[in-house]
């Protein structure tokens, strides 16, 4: 806050939704503007990482109080940054995964997240509202086209669904750093998909197989009866041509 020149009078906080740093000031260019972050219930923001870092021994730089050469390398590699000091090491438990890496110190995300919030990429969760609305449409796409195709047809739709799905969740986080949920929806689509579908099919075929059995069981022997509950397809008023010898 003393970097942007904000009093605490400034700073709104909307749990779930946003603070915004009302009036901040660049010290570097005087820029003055409001800063929205968007939050979530607890007022945390997503950390938008870097994909890279680097860190400075502190000690070095407390060397090179008498060192002249290092002095003036200091000197000109400081100013203009931001610097943070935290405790890095191999054996302390503040190591965890971010993003990119699975030892990422935790030190280093302080300065990650005054990089977010300074820069303003911040990254933006979708909400349930949007996550339930895509799963509906894409329920809604597979159940309409089920009855018309072959369980393979309808196999490949489902796939392409969820690729397409997958394929805007990316465009959109790379473009407009949005988070689209993922999980929800391609879980839900698979089941209810497959569930509706195996229901769907074995109701029809089952209403089918009455119809057939109605038809024809007071005029062909059972065995012929299960044949053509076997194969519907063998119904159709067309010709076959084959070779067959008679005696």
């Amino acid at each position: 806050m003393r970097y942007l020149h904000l009093p605490p009078e400034n700073v709104e906080i909307v749990p779930g939704k946003y603070i915004t740093l009302h009036d901040a000031r660049f010290p570097e260019t005087g820029r003055v503007t409001d800063i929205k972050i968007p939050v979530d219930e607890r007022a945390q923001l997503r950390i938008n990482f870097l994909p890279s870092w680097g860190a400075h021994v502190f000690a070095d730089v407390l060397d090179s109080e008498d060192d002249q050469e290092m002095y003036d390398y200091w000197k000109k590699e400081l100013p203009g940054h931001i610097c943070t000091i935290g405790y890095i090491a191999t054996g302390t438990g503040d190591m965890g995964p971010n993003p990119y890496e699975s030892k990422f110190p935790y030190a280093l995300a302080q300065a990650a997240i005054m990089n977010t919030i300074l820069t303003q990429n911040f990254l933006y969760e979708i909400g349930d509202e949007v996550t339930l609305g895509i799963t509906l449409v894409l329920l809604l796409g597979v159940s309409l086209i089920s009855p018309k195709l072959s369980p393979l047809w309808v196999t490949l739709c489902v796939y392409i669904a969820i690729a397409g799905d997958v394929t805007t969740a990316i465009v959109l986080f790379n473009l407009y750093s949005i988070i689209l949920r993922l999980i929800n929806p391609v879980l839900t689509v698979l089941v209810l998909s497959y569930t509706l579908i195996t229901t769907y099919w074995y109701a029809t075929e089952e209403r089918e197989r009455k119809q057939l059995r109605s038809a024809f069981k007071t005029y062909v022997s059972r065995q012929m009866l299960e044949k053509i509950l076997d194969n519907p397809e063998s119904l159709k008023l067309t010709g076959q041509r084959k070779e067959i010898t008679i005696m």
